[in-house]
């Protein structure tokens, strides 16, 4: 697996875009690490036999992945409705066996997988342990990183995700989470222009511009990047989603004075129960806002790019940390 592989979908799986990852992983499912993070993926969104049925086919595979195969098994069987507790107990049993005479590496992704399937405070203590075999490993560098940031210690995270993108200047998520974690817009713009410019082909740098320019409702850059988003990577959910609605704004607004048609629409776009309540309370508050206005017709069609572009940003947001479940 090449370093930009495996932090891409380090980047893909703590962002929850998670047809990206498997685009990546199935193109590879004869490496157990990728299968491991295709997993990964299935726990994440409540396929359990699925997860079940790809880690039963590294199980018995020697190597780095050992412990951690091992680890998502006992977590898949645990959430099935009906867990088998026997095959449960024989892998906690494998696990005891294999975790004394484990590596860095296998530990490292122990820590990775315990953090993704949302066991922190297991995944920091497995972290805690590889950082005393090498305290430069970056995946454990990253899984106490991103629980800083979880916890909003912003700053710690923020020097964090400095020391390691010190370490590797490759670390996308490291680049990513050094963006995240400022809070300057134009400093924001200007990390990730230089990240786009050393990486040109890599769709992160993109998404999280997209994300500022979304805040900072910058209508012309939104359509830009959603379109070279999707040039980039046409797996992308963020890319396919936000040029859906984009496309939807200049269709509609050009026909209809009327804000809550447009947002009315987009809610509908979206299959995510949670996304679209989300959506349908801004529409309600919005039609009431409209109701009242007693402007002109060019009022209201700036009013449609102003609420949009106000929903887009929102509806990025859901995206990226509500668990969306985007699989082709």
């Amino acid at each position: 697996m090449s370093p930009m592989d495996r932090y891409l979908i380090y980047y893909y799986l703590q962002s929850e875009q998670y047809g990206s990852v498997l685009a990546v992983t199935e193109k590879n499912s004869h490496q157990p690490e990728y299968t491991l993070y295709g997993a990964l993926v299935y726990i994440r969104v409540g396929h359990y036999v699925e997860a079940l049925r790809q880690l039963n086919i590294i199980q018995h595979v020697m190597g780095d992945c050992k412990l951690a195969t091992l680890l998502l098994l006992i977590v898949a069987h645990k959430k099935c409705m009906d867990p088998d507790f026997g095959t449960i107990s024989e892998l906690e049993l494998s696990l005891k066996q294999a975790q004394p005479c484990s590596n860095e590496k296998s530990l490292a992704l122990a820590a990775l997988g315990l953090y993704f399937t949302r066991h922190v405070d297991k995944a920091v203590g497995f972290a805690e342990k590889v950082l005393k075999l090498n305290s430069t490993n970056v995946e454990a560098r990253l899984v106490l990183a991103w629980t800083e940031l979880s916890k909003k210690q912003t700053k710690n995270a923020h020097s964090a995700f400095k020391a390691i993108a010190t370490l590797e200047p490759k670390c996308i998520p490291a680049l990513i989470g050094d963006v995240l974690t400022s809070t300057d817009r134009a400093d924001q713009l200007s990390k990730l222009n230089r990240i786009l410019v050393q990486y040109p082909t890599v769709d992160a740098p993109l998404i999280e511009k997209l994300s500022v320019c979304l805040s900072g409702k910058d209508w012309v850059q939104c359509y830009e990047l959603s379109e070279r988003l999707a040039t980039l990577n046409e797996n992308s959910s963020v890319a396919n989603k936000i040029s859906q609605q984009l496309d939807l704004l200049t269709e509609i607004s050009a026909k209809s004075p009327s804000p809550h048609i447009i947002l009315v629409q987009i809610s509908q776009l979206s299959s995510q129960t949670e996304i679209r309540t989300r959506l349908d309370g801004i529409v309600k508050s919005q039609m009431s806002l409209v109701a009242r206005q007693p402007f002109g017709y060019q009022y209201l069609i700036d009013l449609n790019v102003d609420i949009l572009l106000t929903v887009l940003a929102e509806y990025l947001t859901l995206v990226r940390y509500n668990s969306p479940i985007f699989l082709a």
